[in-house]
């Protein structure tokens, strides 16, 4: 190995990882904006929900399982903030969910919903994962990679839905 060569080490570093997941969040959340301006059909507006609810829970999961509980000590109020998020983007999910179904989802809606998450991501970028590369063990890191690329096989970044997709007269309001 030649002096120019970085040493490689078997412990990942989940600050970068979690801020691609968040990109690939940012791609579902894009899909789903789409959508939702679009006026689209509630057949193709509920795919791109689920593909979207089902990414952002799966995130939300790995951070209280790997993250929240590990840091809660040194980061109190934080954490607490963090988990009041969660919560609350839960019932906002669950909310969505029930509207989606009964057809009765305004794209205000969708908009209310998707700034609370980005604000949310935006706290979570500036504290909590910084914090978790410092204060994680090489195992807890590990285990965090892995669960990420376990809820997101492949990271698919990218548009799913485009504009045009689906009937947008068959409706929603």
């Amino acid at each position: 190995m030649s002096a120019a060569q970085p040493l490689l080490t078997a412990e990942p570093v989940v600050g970068p990882a979690l801020a691609e997941d968040h990109h690939r969040l940012e791609g579902l959340f894009k899909d789903l904006e789409n959508a939702s301006a679009a006026n689209v059909d509630i057949r193709t507006l509920g795919r791109v929900w689920r593909a979207y609810e089902d990414g952002l829970l799966a995130h939300m999961k790995a951070e209280e399982e790997f993250l929240f509980d590990a840091l809660k000590a040194s980061h109190p109020f934080v954490l607490t903030t963090l988990r009041e998020q969660h919560e609350a983007i839960r019932k906002l999910l669950t909310a969505m969910d029930i509207a989606i179904d009964l057809h009765f989802v305004r794209h205000h809606q969708v908009q209310e919903m998707l700034s609370l998450v980005r604000e949310h991501a935006a706290l979570e970028n500036e504290t909590l994962y910084g914090w978790a590369d410092k204060m994680l063990t090489p195992d807890q890191r590990v285990a965090l990679t892995k669960a990420l690329h376990k809820e997101a096989p492949g990271k698919a970044v990218g548009p799913s839905f485009s504009p045009g997709e689906g009937d947008p007269h068959l409706g929603w309001c």
